[in-house]
């Protein structure tokens, strides 16, 4: 009995109605025998993306508008302060300033998310972020205090991320956590991947008013998907003795290891690079090859980190990134810097993937917010750690930093998951 493809989709979304037909189509015997191929008995094909109805898709809905925003943006808001006049000691006050607002921020998203709800909560961020990108717009007209920027922004992402983390390990399937893990930092990085490039054409051919407005209006995007649904107010009690356990004092390590590497890779490395070369549109191409580099591997290693030991997996991404980091102290040209950002990638994978898993595994039947604020306190801690050897850069040079983030990933290849 051959499947038929069936026009009439359930659900009142025009674009869910339209994929699904057409998933409905490629998959039948018809049409694959139509192209000569067999139908094997557990072939899936994943066409479902837009169907908002399945709370999995809802998450990576919105994270592709509000990443593909973000990263437009994100990181050429230093440069936007260079360019305003601001010294790099200032930039370094305002990233230590962002890093301090992470961790208190932390606490306070997550019991907003046990009051009002995980996804009420992630538009509080989504609406924090919007505001920080009105005030970069106005900066002409109005001189807004870094400490004010630092903070909107830092809402903007711990206000998304708590929640969002928190929902993702309550929906995701533990059997297939690495897999689904891979999907989220896929579409959270591949969402991405052109949105630096944009940016910096947007920036060299227009203006940065321009990539402001087009922020924002990606952003209030990613609050449609969250509409839909209802929401999930998840128990929290933060517990100092119980989050600082021996058991969960195992991850701290992990959690300010991995902040000061992205801290790194996120923050310090688009300045060095813009201070190297001042050409923001190889800053953007950069930052999206990085991002290519991502997507390529992130399916891939999900797969693997359902199969093999994680912390083999993240001995290797440690090893990986100790290399490119130890690339940068001996820069030559501009293209050595796409082939580092790229190892960066994968290395950046390789630990992220299976940590990610295995926290969301560990929480499955725990309190998820309170794990996820103690996650974002520790990052918040790492994040300043970083800013902290920042401070030198203007004495010594960038070469301690990226020393320091070659000492953070040999730790990670000698520790165990």
């Amino acid at each position: 009995m051959h499947r038929t493809p069936n026009p009439k989709i359930a659900g009142s979304n025009p674009v869910s109605g339209l994929f699904n037909c057409a998933a409905n189509y490629i998959k039948s015997d018809v049409y694959l025998k139509i192209r000569g191929i067999g139908m094997p008995h557990n072939f899936h094909l994943h066409f479902d993306f837009f169907d908002l109805r399945k709370e999995l898709n809802q998450i990576y809905t919105s994270i592709v508008f509000r990443n593909l925003g973000y990263a437009m943006a994100g990181v050429f808001v230093p440069i936007f302060l260079l360019k305003n006049g601001y010294t790099l000691n200032q930039v370094i006050i305002y990233f230590m300033m962002y890093a301090l607002a992470t961790s208190f921020l932390a606490v306070v998203a997550a019991y907003s998310s046990s009051k009002i709800g995980l996804k009420h909560t992630t538009s509080i961020g989504l609406f924090s972020l919007m505001s920080s990108f009105l005030m970069l717009y106005s900066f002409d007209k109005y001189t807004y205090p870094l400490l004010l920027i630092a903070v909107a922004i830092a809402s903007g992402v711990v206000f998304y991320w708590v929640p969002i983390n928190a929902y993702f390990a309550k929906v995701s399937d533990g059997k297939k956590r690495g897999e689904q893990t891979s999907y989220l930092v896929a579409i959270a990085k591949g969402s991405g991947v052109v949105g630096p490039i944009f940016g910096a054409y947007i920036i060299t051919l227009y203006s940065f008013k321009l990539l402001f407005v087009l922020v924002f209006l990606l952003l209030l995007g990613a609050y449609i998907p969250l509409l839909k649904k209802e929401d999930y107010k998840a128990k929290f009690k933060f517990d100092f003795k119980s989050i600082f356990s021996k058991k969960e004092l195992s991850f701290l390590d992990f959690f300010i290891f991995q902040a000061m590497i992205i801290g790194t890779i996120s923050f310090i490395f688009p300045i060095y690079v813009y201070l190297f070369v001042e050409d923001i549109v190889a800053i953007g191409g950069i930052s999206s090859f990085f991002g290519a580099s991502l997507v390529l591997l992130s399916l891939l290693i999900g797969k693997i980190s359902d199969t093999f030991d994680k912390s083999t997996v993240v001995r290797m991404g440690g090893l990986v990134l100790l290399f490119a980091f130890l690339l940068l102290m001996f820069n030559t040209s501009i293209y050595y810097f796409y082939g580092v950002s790229f190892l960066m990638g994968i290395g950046f994978v390789l630990v992220s993937i299976p940590l990610f898993s295995k926290y969301c595994n560990y929480i499955k039947n725990k309190n998820k917010l309170e794990f996820m604020t103690y996650r974002e306190i520790c990052f918040g801690i790492g994040y300043a750690f970083t800013t902290i050897m920042f401070t030198v850069v203007p004495v010594v040079g960038f070469n301690l930093l990226f020393a320091s983030s070659m000492l953070c990933a040999s730790l990670l290849m000698i520790m165990k998951l």
